[in-house]
């Protein structure tokens, strides 16, 4: 089984008020990831946010950013941290494309803003059919995945509480969704 000592720590891509992502690569297979660490001060919290990536886990839509692994680790304050590992989107997020658009007095062509727009409504009709909603839907949550010909935006994914009572909605604060450039 893969662990953290098997990936190379490239470089710290951002810092939240809840995590932190570092762009990693498998020392063998040299696949890059993304490193989502999210400090629990107390085994309460810890529980509650790996029932979480157990959800996460369980997503499987190609419009939804893929998380591949998880691993338990701690910081220099002695807090639980989960460590997340999922899917890279090397494009950056959708809130740089319209900033860049934006400075260069341009917009972004309508044929690809409404084909991401029907991707994201479809990642979110699939994780409404799951019984989860999104809670954080916004351009800063959206990043782009170049593969090929195609450009996937995904919304990222960050934990929050999850409340789950009989036939209501699971929530949170932000799960993926991929676009693909049309």
């Amino acid at each position: 089984m893969a662990g953290l000592q098997d990936y190379k720590r490239l470089q710290k891509l951002g810092v939240g008020s809840f995590a932190s992502a570092h762009l990693m690569q498998h020392k063998v297979t040299g696949k890059k990831s993304v490193l989502k660490r999210i400090a629990c001060k107390h085994l309460k919290a810890a529980n509650a946010a790996l029932l979480e990536v157990k959800v996460l886990l369980s997503c499987n839509h190609v419009n939804i950013t893929a998380y591949h692994d998880f691993f338990l680790d701690s910081d220099s304050e002695e807090n639980i941290v989960i460590c997340l590992l999922m899917e890279y989107c090397s494009g950056g997020d959708l809130w740089e494309r319209i900033a860049a658009a934006q400075r260069e007095r341009k917009v972004l062509p309508a044929a690809q803003s409404a084909g991401w727009l029907l991707q994201i409504i479809a990642a979110l009709r699939y994780l409404h059919s799951c019984g989860i909603m999104h809670r954080d839907v916004k351009p800063e949550n959206i990043f782009i995945t170049e593969e090929a010909r195609t450009e996937r935006a995904a919304l990222a994914q960050t934990l929050a509480q999850m409340h789950h009572r009989m036939r209501t909605l699971r929530t949170w604060s932000g799960l993926g969704t991929r676009c693909a450039h049309v």
